[in-house]
């Protein structure tokens, strides 16, 4: 199966919190918005090179999301399970509104949910997060006035996980098309008319296109 991509939601809604009960104290319930309809990414990297994205409202609805079996991990690891969504069932609460998917779970009383709770109470926690796979047929492709490409998603038809982030891959604002150009990335050359011999070579593609801009994108957070 082809490798989930992820994403970063930031703001204030996408944040973390502890809910509060009718008496104002703090209950074991967290939540937040994985996605956030509209709202740009910061520059992403993918094999085909770096772009702008942003996910479209109609790009998810009810019937879809009970369709998927999604886990809510703290920073993506598989091994640190919050909770569970399982075709509209478990403990894991998911919504669609006009702002973007929410999530809603009340902390498990396991080590992993114990750190939960605390690093959203002391605001630790950067931001959301989610893994998915968009429908590539339906992506619709543009440019910035800056020359950035964008890449809007109008259909996304697999989500594995939504995840508490303390820090997500790429929060640099100011990270440019320019800059990455002035740091020698650009996306290795693909075959004529995109044209691949078969699956393994595309994924070997994709896979040296990202090492290559991992490496640039790392030089510049990193400094």
């Amino acid at each position: 199966m082809q490798k989930p991509e992820l994403r970063t939601t930031q703001g204030e809604k996408a944040r973390p919190l502890l809910v509060r009960n009718a008496e104002g104290k703090e209950s074991r319930i967290i939540e937040g918005y994985a996605i956030v309809f509209g709202a740009e990414s910061q520059i992403l990297c993918d094999g085909y090179g770096y772009f702008v994205e942003t996910i479209d409202r109609a790009a998810l609805d009810e019937v879809k999301l009970k369709s998927f079996d999604i886990r809510c991990l703290l920073e993506h690891n598989p091994e640190r399970l919050l909770a569970r969504w399982r075709k509209g069932e478990g403990t894991l609460t998911l919504s669609i509104d006009a702002h973007g998917l929410k999530y809603r779970f009340e902390a498990p009383n396991t080590s992993d949910g114990e750190t939960a709770l605390e690093l959203v109470r002391r605001g630790d926690i950067f931001g959301s997060s989610f893994a998915y796979l968009a429908d590539e047929d339906s992506v619709v492709w543009g440019k910035k006035p800056d020359g950035t490409p964008t890449r809007h998603v109008m259909n996304i038809r697999y989500m594995e996980d939504v995840s508490l982030v303390s820090r997500p891959a790429y929060m640099q604002t100011e990270v440019s098309c320019r800059d990455l150009e002035k740091r020698g990335y650009k996306p290795t050359a693909a075959p004529a008319n995109g044209g691949f011999a078969n699956e393994q070579e595309r994924a070997k593609y994709i896979s040296q296109s990202r090492k290559q801009a991992d490496e640039v994108f790392n030089g510049l957070l990193n400094q």
